[in-house]
């Protein structure tokens, strides 16, 4: 498309057959006079064979498809009527699209493509002017004005049995590519979104995280419309695997880039969590003492706490294995049969390594404070907050 643009010294533009701005380079066009409702004017051009040129809009309009099946068209802005070598130069376009989409078996729709583009920009801050970024997402069918605007994020699971490990890599699914994962759950949510008629730009985000903006009608019941679209995720990708966090809702698109941050926070938080009987989505009130650690994983004063409650454990030549130790008595709430169960431990080798963590702690792990405090600082740690060198 850019290099249409370019060879042509024109906008170039590339719609679905619902008149859907897939993507487009303006050239030395004004992006939103171009795209001015285009879907009505688009509708108006009609055109026989493949490629034709329609006088009353200035445009030279091909077909794009394979094997008969015809998906978007691929439009020249001409305004007066195009020589040979455009005609040439649109066809090849919409050729190597066409091929394109047939060699990437795997790969996302051009629907899609353009959805991650749009997330990627708004997440990025790509569009200097929000107005921009509404244009885009109006260009792609999904409206922006007076309407609810939620950011959701599905996240895929980190692997049972390590919910504190952090950097802990998704669990495998056996013969499927994390990537094609992803994609098959950005899937999920657009088809949900359309079988509950949510207008949504729907996109991947990485390898491990699918994203997506909802609008809502502002007097939508947002928690009836996301367990709908959840649910329906959830038959289709399986309950455990993934995590779906939810954004605070906002009436401006220039607010949207604080709710998909806000949605990736509490997806990778609720990620950690066991995954049967879990709720169907997350918002940040849902993760309680967690969620709010996270918020302040990167805080000076956090770090610190972390620092004097842990440190001289982490600095102990056996610091691993002791501080799995107090993890699990924390965990089972200051039970030291449970925790000893737990552990896989004789109950006399696990009560003297826990008289060791009282020891080099300076702490009596009786004390429901001291186990407050300590069970803090160890859930600030699992979420990442370091602690500095010089104590390792």
């Amino acid at each position: 498309m850019r290099q249409a643009a370019t060879l042509a010294g024109r906008p170039v533009i590339l719609a679905d057959l619902s008149h859907r701005v897939l993507a487009f380079e303006p050239a030395s066009a004004d992006p939103t006079r171009l795209l001015a409702g285009f879907a009505g004017r688009s509708r108006a051009v009609s055109v026989r064979g493949r490629t034709a040129y329609d006088q009353a809009s200035g445009w030279l309009v091909t077909s794009v498809g394979a094997r008969g099946e015809d998906w978007g068209r691929v439009i020249l802005v001409c305004g007066d009527p195009p020589t040979a070598t455009d005609t040439v130069l649109i066809e090849r376009t919409a050729t190597t699209l066409a091929l394109g989409r047939l060699l990437t078996r795997h790969a996302e729709s051009v629907e899609r493509q353009a959805h991650r583009t749009l997330i990627s920009g708004i997440i990025a801050q790509a569009h200097a002017d929000p107005a921009e970024a509404a244009m885009r997402a109006r260009a792609l069918g999904v409206p922006v004005d007076d309407r609810q605007l939620i950011a959701v994020v599905l996240r895929l699971r980190k692997p049972p049995g390590k919910p504190g490990s952090p950097g802990g890599k998704p669990a495998d699914i056996p013969g499927i590519s994390a990537h094609a994962r992803v994609l098959e759950a950005a899937d999920a949510v657009a088809a949900a979104c359309r079988n509950e008629q949510v207008p949504a730009l729907v996109g991947t985000l990485d390898d491990v995280q699918a994203g997506a903006m909802l609008s809502l009608s502002p007097r939508a019941d947002s928690g009836q419309v996301l367990t709908a679209i959840a649910t329906r995720v959830s038959e289709r990708l399986g309950a455990g695997h993934w995590v779906l966090g939810v954004g605070a809702a906002t009436g401006s698109i220039r607010e949207v880039r604080r709710s998909f941050l806000e949605a990736g926070q509490v997806a990778e938080v609720a990620a950690d969590r066991p995954g049967p009987g879990q709720p169907l989505f997350y918002r940040l009130p849902d993760l309680h003492l967690r969620g709010l650690l996270h918020l302040l994983r990167d805080d000076p004063r956090l770090q610190t706490f972390v620092e004097r409650e842990l440190g001289a454990l982490l600095a102990n030549p056996r610091g691993p294995e002791l501080i799995t130790v107090l993890d699990t008595y924390l965990s089972a709430g200051g039970n030291k049969a449970e925790a000893a169960k737990n552990s896989h431990l004789a109950r006399p080798t696990f009560y003297d390594r826990l008289h060791r963590i009282e020891r080099i702690l300076g702490v009596s792990l009786d004390s429901a404070e001291s186990r407050a405090s300590l069970h803090v600082a160890m859930l600030a740690h699992r979420d990442g907050s370091p602690v500095t060198a010089q104590s390792r």
